[in-house]
């Protein structure tokens, strides 16, 4: 029997209640406010940056130059890129991942985060952390390639402690699908 590449991941019960209990104060928050405002989250000034560094989370506003041709695709990607090309980059797009798969691959991304193993981390972030490992198969419908003169705006960093909550809250903007069909398209490709 093929060994399950999940069983290694490992959550801990303290840090689903601690994402359950920071999700649902930013839903009453929200609540009052009455909606979900993306804009809103964008104009956190202290988190706003013009550039990237692989190994960081971003959420930014983007136009693909191709939307005519594709299928589907993501206006506010949830993104955390790994390598730079010569007219933009390429990173996971987590909301392309049902939510169960999304919260693994953080797992991953955040246990590379914690490693103190300096060439570990340099290795990922030039050649992509899962290109090698066995479980990219369930990651990679999530690789997307992106354009920098095709982002709209500036991107807001995600502080490390918060990708957890970032990764599960519903900031995914797909056009020409619904997420419920881009994530059976994704499910699919595994």
């Amino acid at each position: 029997m093929e060994k399950n590449p999940f069983d290694d991941l490992r959550i801990k019960p303290e840090q689903v209640d601690n994402s359950i209990k920071w999700f649902r104060t930013q839903i009453n928050n929200l609540s009052a406010a009455r909606s979900l405002s993306i804009q809103s989250l964008m104009r956190q000034e202290d988190y706003l940056t013009k550039t990237l560094r692989p190994g960081r989370l971003y959420l930014y506003f983007y136009d693909p130059k191709f939307k005519d041709s594709l299928p589907y695709y993501d206006t506010v990607p949830l993104v955390y890129p790994y390598r730079k090309t010569s007219q933009g980059f390429i990173g996971y797009n987590l909301h392309y991942l049902p939510p169960v798969i999304r919260f693994k691959l953080m797992g991953v991304l955040t246990n590379i985060e914690m490693s103190t193993d300096l060439e570990k981390k340099k290795l990922a972030y030039t050649f992509g952390v899962l290109n090698s490992n066995e479980m990219n198969k369930y990651f990679a419908p999530c690789i997307k390639k992106y354009l920098s003169s095709h982002v709209k705006s500036r991107f807001l960093e995600i502080p490390y402690e918060s990708w957890m909550h970032a990764a599960l809250l519903p900031t995914e903007s797909f056009m020409k699908a619904s997420k419920n069909k881009v994530w059976k398209d994704s499910l699919g490709k595994v």
